[in-house]
C-alpha cells in the first residue's frame, strides 16, 4: 500500500509543469509542490532543488494545477508590483508591495524576498528611510542575496555585508525618528544578525531623540557587519573615549575602502563623531569630514549627502558663521528637494533664509529628486 502511494506521488510530480512569465515553454524539471513561498522545483536527474517565486510564474500544469491557483492572486500582484517598478512607476508599485508586504513579512524564500526588496527600494527612492528598515531586515530574513531581484537594477544590498548602502544607521531627529526608536521588536525577533542590526539602528535612533535607553545592543566579535555598523553608531553616540576609538576604527576602514559606499558611511560618521567634541577645532574638521558626502559622493549617496549638509550648516551656525551656514542650507535645497532634511528643526531655527523653510507640512515628502536606492 505505501509503494502504492508513493509511486502515485511520484507520478504526480512528474506530469506537474511550471511556465515562467514571458517564456513559451516549460521550464525544465518537475513540479515537487505549491505553497504561499512559490514552486518548489526538481531536476529532472533529481539532483537539483529550487524554488520558484511567484511573481516569475506564468502558470502551472498538471495535478498541482488546482492548488497553484490558490496562489494565482498573490501571484498576479506579485508580478504586476515588479513590472511597475522596472518601468520606474514606483508610485504605483509601491501600494501592491505594501499590501503584500503585510503577508510575506517574516517568510523565507524568493517571493517574500521580492516583495521585500520591491518595498524596500520603493520606500528608499521616497526618501523614507525609517521606513525602509523593516523592508531591508525582513530581505535579508527571506534569504535575499545582493543579487537583484528586479530585472536591471543595480544591487540594494551588499552581498558581502548584507548592508543596504543607501541606508546607513544616521539620523536626524524627528517624529518618525522617534516613533522608530520605541517600536518594540517584531514577534519573534532573536540574536540573530538582523536582529542585532534593528537593535543598533533603533540605538541611534534613541541617541538622537535624547531617549533612555536600557542597554545597548551587543555587537559580537566574530560578526563583522554589526560590529562596523556599532563603530558608526557609537562614533556618534558613545561616550568621549567610545567616539575617539570609533574614529580611529572607521580611519582604517575608510584606507581600506577606497572611494566606495563604505567609505563615504565612515566619513559621515567621523564626521557626525566630530561635530559632537567641545573643541571648535574639532568640529570645523568635523565640517571639513561631512562636505566630503556632496563634494564626492553627492549622486551615489543623495540621503546620506544631504544629512551631512544639514549638519554641517548647523555646526557652521553654531560656530558663528551664519552667512556660510544660510548658504549651505541653500545648497541643500536646491541641489535635493524634498530632502527629509530640509524638515529638520534645527535645521530650520539656526538658518533662516528659504532653506530654513519645510518642504511641506507634517511628515517628509518623497524625494523626487533621489534616484533609486
Amino acid at each position: 500500500m505505501i509503494a502504492r502511494l508513493a509511486m502515485l506521488v511520484l507520478t504526480c510530480a512528474a506530469s506537474a509543469q511550471v511556465t515562467l512569465r514571458g517564456s513559451a515553454a516549460p521550464e525544465p524539471g518537475t513540479v515537487e509542490d505549491v505553497s504561499l513561498d512559490g514552486v518548489a522545483l526538481v531536476s529532472a536527474d533529481g539532483r537539483t532543488h529550487s524554488v520558484l517565486g511567484w511573481a516569475t510564474v506564468e502558470r502551472v500544469d498538471g495535478p498541482l494545477a488546482e492548488k497553484a491557483a490558490e496562489f494565482r492572486p498573490a501571484a498576479e500582484k506579485a508580478w504586476r508590483a515588479r513590472e511597475r517598478l522596472v518601468r520606474g512607476d514606483a508610485v504605483a508599485a509601491e501600494p501592491i508591495f505594501e499590501e503584500l508586504f503585510t503577508v510575506y513579512e517574516g517568510r523565507r524564500g524568493p517571493t517574500a524576498a521580492g516583495v521585500a526588496e520591491g518595498l524596500l527600494r520603493c520606500r528608499l527612492r521616497r526618501g523614507v528611510h525609517v521606513g525602509a528598515v523593516g523592508p531591508w531586515l525582513a530581505l535579508l530574513r527571506a534569504g535575499g542575496s545582493g543579487e537583484p531581484g528586479v530585472p536591471g537594477a543595480q544591487p540594494v544590498i551588499d552581498e558581502r555585508s548584507s548592508l543596504a548602502p543607501a541606508l546607513p544607521p544616521m539620523w536626524l531627529s524627528g517624529a518618525a525618528v522617534e516613533a522608530f526608536a520605541r517600536a518594540p521588536a517584531p514577534p519573534g525577533a532573536t540574536n540573530d544578525q538582523a536582529a542585532l542590526l534593528l537593535a543598533w539602528y533603533q540605538y541611534a535612533a534613541a541617541m538622537e531623540m535624547g531617549l533612555p535607553v536600557q542597554a545597548r545592543p551587543q555587537a559580537p566579535a566574530g560578526d563583522a557587519t554589526v560590529q562596523f555598523v556599532s563603530r558608526i553608531v557609537l562614533a556618534r553616540a558613545g561616550t568621549p573615549e567610545e567616539r575617539l576609538a570609533s574614529r580611529r576604527f572607521l580611519g582604517e576602514e575608510m584606507k581600506r575602502a577606497g572611494d566606495t559606499w563604505r567609505e563615504a558611511w565612515c566619513r559621515a560618521a567621523i564626521g557626525r563623531s566630530l561635530i559632537r567634541e567641545d573643541d571648535a577645532g574639532a568640529r570645523e574638521l568635523g565640517v571639513i569630514e561631512l562636505l566630503h558626502l556632496p563634494a564626492r559622493f553627492g549622486r551615489e549617496q543623495p540621503y546620506l549627502a544631504g544629512l551631512c549638509m544639514a549638519e554641517a550648516s548647523v555646526t557652521l551656525a553654531g560656530l558663528g558663521r551664519a552667512d556660510e551656514a544660510r548658504r549651505l542650507g541653500q545648497d541643500l535645497a536646491s541641489k535635493y528637494p524634498g530632502h527629509p532634511a530640509l524638515a529638520w528643526e534645527r535645521l530650520r531655527t539656526m538658518v533662516a533664509g528659504p532653506a530654513a523653510a519645510p518642504a511641506a507640512p507634517g511628515a517628509p515628502r518623497e524625494a523626487e529628486s533621489l534616484p533609486p536606492g
